[in-house]
């Protein structure tokens, strides 16, 4: 008798519930299978099954029997996965249980992303704030947070998840703020029950560890229960920082007690003990730590970048305690000096007690607060919690690089999952309160990186299936009506400005969930929606194998997106046409070549291109005598440069001295000579600067002194010193020379 076939066949009925599931499962019979469960029953002497009125019920033998079984077969069937090739896929169930809110939030993209890489692969998330025990409940790796009582398990530290003291704002009007651990006593305390076993929370202090008694009405044993009473204005409770970041950001929480660190827990993952580590465990460690690595809110030392609360300035932080503590003796020592002495003062002493005291004041003033970085770089950094460093994607393969993608790209999809056109709960809550110019803020941010990409991935199919996805990503399949990736992605597939990201660079996870997404309906555009309609006509076998193919590429060694497409795209795409920029249609290449004569002539690279930087991107210090000026951008890029500058826009500056938007602009820009260049000369260099190469690169603010830095002054100017004019000819010289 095959004792491990009827074993496994035996789990396999178990789990589905019914003889007829496993049977179709196992591509058999429903009376092959009954047949073959008899025989294991009469091989063993017990009964291990009973029929009841919902499906199959184990007996307390059978019980222990399925327990045993699915662990032995889990340990064959790694045995076997590690000599046919361990380097290939993990196979097997992964059962593994974590508290609700944190497996929610952060092992669900970690675990699909496992099972998306490993196709032979079951994965099993149980969620419960109970604790499970592991042997009992199949559970093969679980996530526990705080203190280990079972010794008997393995444990493996994979990160930490730093506390702190949360409370609303409305209960410290009503409460008023506790400054000292002490304090804590006359305030309603909300206590987690299933991490803490009584009412004692632990701090770090300058002294040490302090422990702390609290009392309070409400207590609970879910994280987002006690966040519920939070926000409820319940009292003040120890939290995740990740669990409130948002509330943090949006003001709905304050963080008090910031003087005392809040005893941060560490995030163990525990699995039974054994002689070897299975295959699918440790995958599953090995991308747990990776994730946890590039999740800020999951390090100890995140507590150092808590957003500062709506409540306080942006631009810097208090004076820390210790360092106050002292200003405030000093100044109460002076003034109890001249509590002590005013009475024998006379007029002429005064003078001097007042040069006294300033001096005192300028002796002890606090050293300057450390100032907040308040740039759009410091601000996304929650963005990198997902999206690895910098934007460069994340280890796991689910979420994707970010970083040098088109700006109007990327800021279709922050609207999107702002709007709820696309759902992924913590993005959807993260911008859900930002407005328009914030998201292009971020998406020209990002936009502008230009950092290497990793190396591709290695291929796992057959070489027909590659030859297929090269043939969808470069040719397309006209038969079906599927036109190629390249036709409208670029001829590289690295996006086409501005609104068409590249496919290149991205795990092969993605894209076949992104591709699935758009086929399924999950995923909308603006209309008409032309991503749909090709998803629609591709087989799940088409999107496996391009997404294989795009995934194995190298990139090409200019990574930034085509300035434009080669040829018109073979669908009407809404994203395109709402991210249209004026162009110059009419240019001819005359036109062109006119243009770049005068740009050559009048030496606009000179000034428009710094040291060592891209021709005509600005960025070149000009030094004046009211401060330096620096010069602007004149790639087509549409969010630096002048990409949706019209050609009546161009010539206005030029004739005019205004941009785009309507200010004057500095005269280190010499449009007091250019007024007189012709609209016909105008439209040429145009038409020749719309044809370069788009580059993004910020425009730097001017450093002028004031008065210099304000219209108001360069209004002053223009009225004393700047009339337009137009091209007069000298009648003196000749044609060429006019």
């Amino acid at each position: 008798m095959d004792l491990i076939r009827l074993m496994r066949l035996f789990a396999r009925s178990v789990d589905a519930g019914s003889f007829s599931a496993a049977a179709r499962e196992a591509r058999t019979t429903q009376p092959t299978v009954s047949r073959q469960i008899a025989s294991l029953k009469a091989e063993l002497g017990t009964r291990l099954l009973a029929r009841g009125t919902t499906g199959l019920k184990l007996t307390e033998a059978g019980e222990t029997f399925y327990q045993r079984a699915r662990q032995l077969l889990g340990e064959i069937d790694e045995l076997r996965a590690g000599i046919v090739g361990a380097g290939r896929h993990v196979v097997g169930r992964l059962r593994v249980n974590s508290p609700a809110a944190f497996g929610e939030q952060y092992l669900t993209p970690i675990l699909v992303g496992l099972a998306q890489r490993n196709p032979a692969l079951m994965v099993d998330l149980v969620l419960s704030d109970h604790v499970i025990d592991l042997m009992e409940g199949g559970i093969d790796v679980a996530i526990r947070f705080g203190p280990l009582p079972d010794l008997r398990l393995v444990a493996r530290k994979v990160g930490a998840s730093p506390q702190a003291c949360f409370v609303s704002p409305a209960y410290l009007e009503q409460h008023g703020e506790p400054r000292t651990l002490d304090d804590l006593a006359r305030h309603q305390c909300i206590v987690n029950s299933f991490v803490w076993s009584t009412n004692v929370w632990r701090f770090s202090a300058a002294e040490g560890e302090r422990t702390v008694e609290v009392r309070g009405s409400f207590r609970a044993n879910n994280p987002r229960s006690i966040r519920a009473a939070v926000l409820a204005d319940a009292g003040i409770a120890i939290g995740p920082v990740w669990l409130y970041f948002d509330d943090l950001r949006a003001g709905r929480v304050r963080r008090v007690l910031q003087q005392f660190e809040a005893q941060p827990l560490d995030i163990h993952a525990l699995h039974l003990p054994g002689p070897v580590l299975s295959p699918k465990v440790q995958r599953f460690l090995e991308a747990l730590e990776g994730a946890f690595r590039d999740t800020p809110v999951l390090a100890e030392t995140f507590l150092g970048k808590t957003p500062v609360s709506p409540k306080r300035s942006r631009r810097s932080l208090s004076v820390a305690p210790a360092r106050r503590k002292i200003c405030i003796a000093n100044h109460m020592n002076v003034f109890a000096w001249i509590s002590r002495c005013r009475q024998g003062i006379t007029w002429q002493k005064w003078p001097m007690l007042f040069v006294t005291l300033l001096l005192t004041g300028a002796a002890h003033r606090p050293l300057a607060a450390p100032v907040v970085d308040d740039s759009i770089a410091q601000r996304v950094q929650v963005c990198t919690g997902c999206h690895g460093r910098d934007g460069r994607a994340a280890s796991d393969g689910f979420y994707p690089r970010i970083a040098g993608k088109p700006a109007g790209y990327l800021y279709n999809q922050l609207v999107h999952f702002r709007n709820g056109g696309r759902r992924y709960a913590p993005m959807n809550r993260l911008i859900a309160q930002l407005g328009d110019d914030y998201l292009r803020e971020m998406a020209r941010y990002f936009a502008t990186l230009e950092l290497p990409y990793p190396a591709p991935q290695p291929v796992t199919v057959t070489q027909a299936v590659r030859t297929r996805g090269e043939i969808l990503a470069m040719r397309g399949d006209p038969a079906r009506d599927i036109p190629a990736c390249s036709r409208c992605h670029g001829e590289a597939l690295t996006g086409v400005q501005p609104a068409t990201p590249g496919l290149l660079g991205l795990p092969r996870d993605y894209l076949s969930a992104q591709l699935g997404a758009w086929k399924a309906g999950n995923r909308h555009a603006a209309a008409p929606d032309c991503m749909a309609q090709i998803a629609r006509r591709l087989t799940p076998e088409d999107i496996g194998a391009v997404s294989q193919w795009l995934a194995a590429q190298a990139l090409p060694a200019a990574t930034r997106p085509a300035a434009r497409l080669a040829r018109k795209p073979p669908l009407d795409c809404g994203t395109v046409s709402a991210a249209a920029v004026p162009t110059p249609s009419s240019a001819t290449s005359g036109d062109i070549a006119r243009g770049e004569y005068l740009a050559r002539a009048g030496n606009c690279a000179g000034c428009h291109t710094t040291r060592g930087g891209r021709p005509y991107a600005g960025g070149r210090a000009i030094d004046t005598p009211f401060g330096k000026v620096f010069t602007s951008n004149l790639t087509p890029d549409p969010e630096t440069g002048i990409g949706k500058w019209s050609a009546d826009d161009f010539w206005r500056a030029l004739h005019d001295g205004r941009s785009r938007n309507g200010r004057a602009l500095y005269p280190a820009f010499p449009y007091s000579n250019y007024t007189r260049v012709s609209r016909a000369d105008a439209d040429a260099i145009h038409a020749y600067l719309r044809s370069l190469p788009p580059v993004r690169q910020r425009n730097l603010p001017h450093a002028l002194r004031f008065p210099y830095d304000s219209q108001l002054s360069l209004a002053g100017w223009r009225t004393v010193y700047f009339r337009a004019g137009t091209f007069e000819a000298d009648a003196t010289r000749s044609a060429e020379w006019n």
